[in-house]
């Protein structure tokens, strides 16, 4: 196997069963965004507090301040500063 793809398959926890359970999205550097089927119905979300992703960004182009949009969710405003960059990094893909 190849090392990218061994260094992918750690983003992917599984269940007993075999199956993949959870996947941990590698692009947040501060925030541990995962995508688990049974939570959000698939919709990545910050695995500490289950906020979705679509959330923090709904309220950031709202034009809400980081710390109450922190403050919202329970997060950091470094968590909510991560998820902005990552959404921002991405967009320029």
């Amino acid at each position: 196997m190849t090392e990218i793809v061994k260094s992918d398959l750690r983003h992917i926890t599984y269940g007993r069963d075999g199956v993949a359970q959870t996947i941990e999205l590698p692009m947040f550097k501060v925030a541990r965004v995962i995508v688990d089927p049974h939570e959000a119905f698939g919709a990545p979300i910050v695995s500490r507090t289950g906020t979705r992703i679509r959330d923090i960004l709904s309220l950031y182009h709202a034009r809400e301040d980081l710390r109450d949009i922190a403050y919202d969710f329970e997060l950091t405003v470094d968590e909510v500063r991560d998820v902005i960059a990552a959404q921002a990094a991405s967009a320029g893909d």
